[in-house]
């Protein structure tokens, strides 16, 4: 049985650090799942209307302002057209 544990001070902050790098990683792999997804969702909306360009498909998969995707993502919803949408998208 063990009856003490010795504190190492650099074993626990490198344990810390560690931690703190693991929840940065999840963080940003959450995001660009949450990138990913809105870019997709776009463009699966706009396929709807009419065949999507690779120029646009780049643009959108090149865009990494998720709140500029979501707004993206409101104009393919709510557009009537491609042409609609690329009207609204260029007026940011």
């Amino acid at each position: 049985m063990i009856e003490t544990v010795k504190y190492d001070a650099g074993v626990t902050g490198d344990y810390m650090r560690l931690m703190e790098d693991e929840e940065y990683l999840r963080e940003c792999a959450m995001q660009e799942g949450l990138l990913q997804g809105k870019q997709q969702d776009i463009i699966e909306l706009l396929e709807e209307y009419a065949p999507v360009s690779e120029e646009l498909v780049a643009r959108i998969h090149a865009e990494g302002d998720l709140s500029i995707l979501k707004t993206w993502l409101q104009y393919a919803a709510k557009s009537t057209s491609l042409e609609e949408f690329l009207e609204k998208m260029n007026g940011i």
